[in-house]
């Protein structure tokens, strides 16, 4: 009855609650990150662990579609590049879990709209104008505030999550150029075999033993961030982009609330401030970025009437 009551609801809202429950995901996901962090486990070993989870996962549908098939591709390079920028993204944001507030790395990752707009005029040919280059300024401006301006020090573990957002950033633009010629399949499965090979070096040099409890919690975690992917995928599957981009923002509240019921954190000030700029400054882009495709879906919908 209540799967029926959801499927009769718009495809907005459907879509909007798919990405809430994503974004809970990943809010839960970082929580475990920190929690396992307090317990002084290195985030590389985390980070091998979420890895191995998400392999565990999808072998069952590289097997029953066939390993030749999935793995043949004309573009190894790029896949090899989106794997090594995608494990160096989770190590750089596992870390400062460990470190910061969760607030304070789900505002930095945001961040990842700013870097894709500064990047996507060299890497993809697109040509952006002077108020979204202007949006992407200020939000730097906020990045920038978040490093703790004044201080005695750069908060070199926001700076970590900051290089972290723009290798996330990389592998999003790079996925965009995969996707012209390989199937999602393919994608997913090389960066789960190569990110998870990666992966084994620093875990090596970092490895302790884990009990039984912290097992639980790793595989939690990675099962946390399996979820969150599946929920993202269906939220944009169902719902248009103009109404469930802004819904990726309720993260911001989980994150305060699992940071401050779980770990007594409070934002300071620096956060508060640099977050309200790049909230605003990505909002805006994204914003800009959705009324973009609109005009040019109405001109491919005029000229087809012509």
């Amino acid at each position: 009855m209540l799967s029926s009551y959801f499927h009769s609801l718009p495809k907005n809202v459907r879509g909007i609650i798919w990405i809430i429950v994503s974004c809970l995901m990943f809010s839960l996901m970082g929580a475990t990150v920190k929690s396992l962090g307090e317990q002084d486990l290195n985030s590389f070993q985390i980070v091998f662990f979420r890895l191995l989870a998400q392999l565990i996962a999808i072998f069952p549908i590289i097997h029953r579609i066939g390993m030749v098939k999935v793995f043949t591709t004309d573009r190894p390079g790029l896949h090899i590049f989106r794997s090594l920028s995608g494990v160096a993204a989770m190590s750089c944001v596992f870390y400062g879990y460990t470190q910061l507030t969760l607030v304070d790395v789900t505002t930095i990752t945001y961040a990842k709209v700013l870097f894709i707009t500064a990047l996507a005029p060299f890497l993809l040919g697109e040509v952006f104008g002077w108020r979204r280059v202007s949006a992407t300024v200020a939000g730097f401006l906020g990045v920038v505030i978040m490093l703790r301006p004044g201080g005695e020090a750069i908060n070199w573990a926001a700076a970590i999550v900051v290089f972290g957002t723009f290798c996330m950033s990389a592998a999003h633009i790079t996925i965009k150029k995969l996707t012209s010629t390989e199937r999602a399949i393919t994608i997913l499965a090389y960066f789960s075999v190569i990110a998870f090979m990666v992966s084994i070096i620093p875990a090596w040099y970092v490895w302790q033993p884990v009990g039984a409890l912290t097992l639980v919690k790793l595989f939690a975690m990675g099962i946390f961030g399996l979820l969150g992917q599946f929920f993202v995928i269906r939220g944009y599957r169902v719902g248009e982009a103009s109404a469930v981009v802004p819904a990726n923002y309720i993260s911001l509240v989980f994150a305060f609330l699992l940071g401050f019921v779980l770990f007594d954190e409070i934002p300071d000030q620096w956060s508060i401030l640099g977050g309200s700029i790049i909230i605003a400054s990505t909002l805006y882009i994204s914003w800009r970025e959705i009324i973009k495709k609109r005009k040019v879906l109405l001109a491919m919908r005029q000229y087809r009437q012509q």
